[in-house]
């Protein structure tokens, strides 16, 4: 095996693996929470109080604040300001 065929077969798994997770993510408790997170913040900057306010018959607290951190993390969105986040890019 050459180093190319490494390569190759490390870009086919990611870009399988980023397509994989593209589809059943979405279709998670978790994706659906990160998805909806996305849609309200198209609408503009929003602090954290107003996104829990939005979710709170869809998740906790506590849950919405972990997806905000994974969305942050991920480069979906910036924080702007303290509790007060915008879509990246």
């Amino acid at each position: 095996i050459l180093s190319e065929d490494v390569i190759a077969a490390v870009e086919i798994y990611t870009y399988f693996a980023n397509k994989l997770n593209s589809v059943v993510v979405s279709f998670t408790p978790q994706g659906k929470l990160l998805a909806k997170i996305l849609e309200l913040l198209k609408t503009g900057p929003m602090n954290a109080q107003h996104i829990r306010r939005a979710l709170r018959n869809m998740a906790r607290a506590d849950e919405v604040d972990k997806s905000i951190n994974s969305l942050i993390s991920d480069g979906g969105i910036k924080k702007i300001g303290p509790e007060e986040y915008k879509l990246a890019g």
